[in-house]
């Protein structure tokens, strides 16, 4: 059963670079297009996923972080943007998931704060409740790890 699973995890692979690559031609011809980097941190997250799934942890912290830079790069873009900006805490508090899950304790601290940073200036302008919830949960998370 577990061929079955690797062997749909590679397609899946081979689909998510190629849809990786339109997005990145796509992108090249269009660079102003939001849409289309949203797009891209789509793709990226999928192969992040995929590749962890086989335990292939260079190659997914390679998409972890090309997603964040790019989730970053849109947002300096668009610093209004409300879901631009959540969605970079969110990315950062993955990565600091990531490299808590890894034992590399200082780089898990330092995408936590940036995360929180992030929180903390969405919460002060929405008062989101949701997102308060969330800045609880990551200062517990800086706290256990200082």
């Amino acid at each position: 059963m577990i061929w079955v699973e690797l062997h749909l995890l590679k397609k899946a692979i081979g689909f998510f670079e190629q849809y990786k690559q339109i997005n990145e031609d796509a992108c090249t011809a269009n660079p102003e297009s939001e849409d289309l980097k949203n797009g891209m941190t789509i793709s990226y997250e999928k192969l992040r996923v995929i590749f962890q799934a086989q335990g292939m942890m260079d190659e997914a912290l390679c998409f972890f972080e090309k997603r964040a830079k790019l989730g970053g790069d849109l947002y300096a873009a668009n610093p209004h943007s409300e879901s631009l900006g959540i969605g970079l805490g969110v990315s950062f508090i993955k990565l600091a998931g990531w490299h808590k899950g890894q034992k590399n304790i200082a780089r898990a601290l330092e995408y936590y704060r940036k995360g929180l940073a992030l929180y903390d200036q969405w919460h002060a302008i929405t008062d989101r409740p949701d997102v308060g919830g969330w800045i609880d949960n990551v200062r517990r998370s800086i706290s256990e790890l200082e």
